[in-house]
């Protein structure tokens, strides 16, 4: 029956797209026992409309334990991976971490099915993904690598709005066209843009295949004083756009319940074509890492963002100003920002300059020793969309103090020192209460369990019936 089941599932699978239905039922002849939606590949995936090869990594289908996720049928995964090679220094930022590790989970738990990359640059993928996958360039610059025009060296023609928005128009659309084209001549069946308001990412134009948009947040909307208003008027209107593009996608992945509801209350996204999904947090901050050069920190607070405004990093050095014990505090942070300069006086202002450090960037056995070793993760931001860094000091068991407001306190809730990320007083109350936190303390044990709900596995699963979904969505529309 297997022989059998083989062939048939082999000259079935040359059939076009229309056949999937077909193909899932050759699947199932190849297939023995209980028929459920998580089974185990034996054979190496077969590619719609082209010759059958080899499994390019065939230790994927050998892991012992590993259970991997088999959907209905063969799925094309087309992912829009610009977004975290923009040059405003997303892929070292949470941009970045999250399309890695959606791709990375795809490649690990869905072997079974093909995962092809859009990129700018494929040689410049992370080194968790390149060479795993499918890797696209899609050849266009965006506006934001295009060189300054002279006229922005005009001081009456450098604000002008028909000029910017001219120049945005023209290579908004060649990156259309382009993205268009890269599927046309590699197609997927769905395609993801994980990034949907970055700068990187451009509107759906006549894609040949339905989308997902991951929606992260809606930071700069909801706090104006801190990021909006400083946007020249020309990027308002982009973002604003690409905010209404939201509504062209079959599907909206939210990072958060937070950030679903402010994709529903500000853009008008659809609530029955919104779904909730954590981001992946690795499961390497289980394993113990050595401090190495930071053993000296020790003890140590830490603070671990880009030091922008609303993520409050000078409430968070005032209040470890107020701490009566001697005790450092470390900001895994780019030393380079607009902001690190003011951060190094505000510092010797506070009389703390001995004990504050920026580490720039760090590798990730580095910066999981940290967290790690940490006494508390101090993480006082007015909003997020998910709060990546309290996540994975819940994975750590590591005491975490963060804001009861946005996705942070729906993230972090009965687990975490919650506060008003205002007041310099209740945080540095809370920095005291975690640093009499015993590591195997019931909130903390409940802040590990809690984790396992950001598991590379589950937010797998969850993206796979999303993507089912859509693709049936609109093979049922076609055919109607």
């Amino acid at each position: 029956i297997n022989t059998l089941g083989n062939f048939v599932f082999d000259r079935w699978h040359r059939q076009p797209f229309g056949m999937l239905h077909r193909r899932a039922k050759a699947f199932d002849m190849m297939t023995t026992g209980n028929k459920s939606r998580n089974m185990v590949m034996e054979g190496s995936p077969r590619a719609t409309g082209r010759k059958v090869v080899p499994n390019r990594n065939p230790k994927l289908f050998l892991h012992p334990t590993r259970e991997y996720l088999c959907h209905d049928h063969f799925v094309r995964i087309g992912i829009d991976f610009r977004g975290a090679q923009s040059g405003a220094g997303s892929g070292q930022r949470g941009i970045g971490r999250y399309m890695t590790d959606l791709v990375a989970g795809l490649l690990t738990y869905a072997p079974d099915h093909e995962v092809v990359l859009f990129c700018k640059d494929s040689s410049q993928l992370p080194s968790e993904i390149k060479g795993r996958c499918k890797a696209v360039d899609v050849v266009a610059p965006s506006w934001t690598d295009l060189p300054k025009p002279l006229w922005q060296k005009i001081p009456k023609l450098r604000s002008s709005m028909t000029l910017h928005r001219n120049r945005i128009r023209a290579a908004t659309l060649a990156q259309g066209k382009a993205i268009e084209s890269a599927l046309r001549n590699h197609p997927v069946d769905v395609l993801h843009i994980p990034s949907a308001l970055d700068v990187g990412s451009y509107p759906i134009y006549n894609y040949p295949c339905p989308v997902v948009m991951t929606f992260l947040d809606a930071i700069v909307l909801k706090l104006k004083a801190d990021v909006y208003n400083h946007y020249p008027e020309y990027l308002k209107e982009v973002y604003h756009a690409q905010g209404e593009n939201l509504k062209r996608a079959e599907h909206i992945v939210a990072i958060s319940q937070a950030s679903a509801d402010d994709a529903i209350e500000l853009f008008g996204v659809d609530p029955t074509r919104t779904s909730v999904v954590y981001p992946v947090v690795s499961d390497s901050f289980l394993s113990p890492c050595p401090l190495g050069k930071w053993e000296s920190a020790k003890p140590y607070y830490l603070f671990c963002s880009v030091p922008d405004l609303h993520k409050n990093p000078r409430i968070v050095m005032a209040a470890f100003s107020k701490l009566s014990s001697k005790t450092n505090l470390i900001f895994i942070s780019p030393n380079d920002t607009q902001y690190s300069p003011g951060l190094l006086e505000y510092a010797r202002e506070l009389g703390v300059q001995d004990r504050f450090t920026i580490t720039g960037f760090v590798d990730q056995p580095e910066l999981i020793a940290l967290f790690q070793n940490a006494i508390a993760l101090v993480s006082p931001s007015k909003m997020e969309g998910f709060g990546l860094p309290v996540a994975q000091a819940m994975k750590c068991g590591t005491p975490v103090v963060t804001s009861r407001e946005s996705a942070q306190g729906e993230i972090a809730k009965d687990v975490g020192f919650l506060v008003d990320p205002n007041s310099v007083d209740e945080v540095a109350h809370a920095m005291e209460q975690a640093a009499h936190e015993t590591r195997h303390s019931q909130r903390l044990t409940e802040g590990v369990q809690n984790s396992e709900q950001f598991s590379m596995k589950s937010t797998t699963e969850k993206l796979l019936t999303i993507y089912e979904h859509v693709i049936d969505e609109k093979r049922t529309a076609s055919r109607d």
